[in-house]
């Protein structure tokens, strides 16, 4: 989640095939929030640190859905090289409390040589759930990173949420992926 809620924090990790992320954010507001991120690329042995300014384009709040649009603007430091390059993050979403959807595409230049993630997620949940509730979904996941090499993996997820608290897992027999969020 990009932007939480005013003085929301969020952190969490994810380890995947592609990548191990660790992220930190602080909400100044429920629109905007500013954040550090710590991106290693497994094909590439890179260690990357983000300085980020999360933002909140559109919020939809219908009476049973609601749909997001964040864009993200940060400046990356590449430590196998030093680098220092801009990267830029657009994603949509839209859910209610049957059905999930999302898209990402990231944007960023490590190296000489530029980068991009495109994401997608549709998921369902098999049990309406309310806030206080656990929520269960069951997702699918396509991903392509295109950098030294181009990577495409798609991926069966399975998210939990409580409260604050979010994983997710999931495993194509050949890639996995281990993800922890907690809304502080």
């Amino acid at each position: 989640h990009p932007v939480t809620y005013k003085s929301g924090m969020a952190s969490r990790i994810l380890t995947s095939s592609n990548f191990i992320d660790g992220y930190f954010n602080y909400s100044m507001s429920s629109n905007q929030a500013v954040g550090l991120q710590y991106l290693n690329i497994q094909q590439s042995k890179e260690t990357i640190i983000f300085v980020q300014y999360n933002r909140l384009l559109k919020r939809w709040n219908l009476p049973i859905a609601q749909g997001n649009i964040h864009a993200t603007i940060a400046t990356g430091y590449n430590q196998k090289n030093h680098h220092i390059f801009p990267c830029f993050l657009l994603s949509a979403d839209f859910e209610n409390r049957s059905f999930f959807s999302k898209g990402l595409f990231k944007y960023m230049s490590p190296q000489s040589k530029s980068a991009t993630y495109t994401q997608f997620r549709l998921g369902f949940s098999p049990i309406k759930h309310n806030y206080n509730d656990l929520s269960t979904w069951i997702m699918v996941q396509f991903e392509q990173f295109n950098y030294l090499n181009k990577s495409t993996i798609i991926m069966p997820l399975y998210r939990g949420f409580y409260k604050k608290y979010l994983w997710e897992f999931g495993s194509n027999g050949k890639h996995s992926l281990f993800h922890v969020m907690i809304h502080l």
